[in-house]
């Protein structure tokens, strides 16, 4: 789980493709011209399904931004992988992306390093049979939520654990209204502010000035912004809405 060197992301890729040359060199580019994006591919678990993902597809949308490049892998695993081989899934990807969202936002909000199956009947309000086997599939055919004891669960990846509990309070809503004393308990993890700005691209400059306040004699504040920034840069570079750019850069 320890975040990899820049040679060990270019030694795995060359490794992966190796008998592919042509889409080496072409992900070695890509790379080598991104070093924000380099940095994100340090998570081993973000790295193979990467490479995974784009052994299939070549789309640059699976990773313009941090956030798309989770929700990509996120879609891949849950669905995309075993539809691919025609392995027969029980449950819909959009059911199976709210329960994590339900997960990961609570075990934020209740400060859980594990969450229990009873959490989980509690958390989903669904039969225990019915808890079961959902967890089951996500478990097995996902690797996304992991069993660390015959009663408790946990994300494969602390930074999952931040995109999915995100996930879960975009679908709700509820971080339009949380109180400046919630934005500083949330937004100032890591990536928080950086995917939820991902998922509400027309909120940037509101989740900026939120951030802002909330990190206000915090030693990352500078860190933390700028990484949220390049979340705003990312989206909004490409799509040539500056106006929009020009409003979270100045937040």
């Amino acid at each position: 789980l320890n975040r990899l060197s820049e040679d060990d992301v270019k030694n795995y890729i060359n490794v992966w493709y190796d008998s592919n040359e042509k889409q080496r060199q072409e992900i070695l580019s890509i790379i080598e011209g991104d070093p924000l994006f380099l940095d994100s591919l340090r998570t081993p678990f973000v790295l193979r399904m990467f490479c995974a993902i784009l052994t299939k597809s070549n789309e640059r949308a699976c990773w313009i931004t941090k956030t798309n490049l989770y929700h990509e892998i996120a879609n891949y695993v849950l669905h995309k992988r075993d539809a691919a081989k025609g392995i027969p899934l029980h449950y819909e990807l959009e059911e199976k992306l709210q329960i994590l969202g339900l997960l990961g936002s609570w075990a934020f909000e209740e400060g859980k390093d594990f969450i229990t199956f009873e959490d989980c009947v509690n958390i989903l309000g669904l039969p225990r049979d019915g808890v079961q086997d959902r967890l089951k599939e996500i478990v097995q055919r996902s690797g996304l939520l992991v069993r660390v004891s015959d009663v408790s669960f946990d994300f494969s990846h602390w930074t999952l654990r931040e995109f999915f509990a995100v996930y879960g309070w975009n679908k709700s809503g509820v971080w339009k209204h949380w109180e400046p004393e919630k934005d500083r308990r949330y937004l100032t993890h890591e990536y928080v502010a950086r995917f939820l700005i991902g998922l509400n691209p027309d909120s940037s400059s509101e989740i900026m000035k939120r951030l802002t306040y909330a990190l206000k004699g915090n030693p990352l504040s500078s860190m933390m912004r700028l990484s949220a920034v390049l979340e705003v840069l990312s989206i909004y570079s490409k799509n040539k809405q500056i106006d929009y750019l020009k409003e979270a850069i100045d937040a």
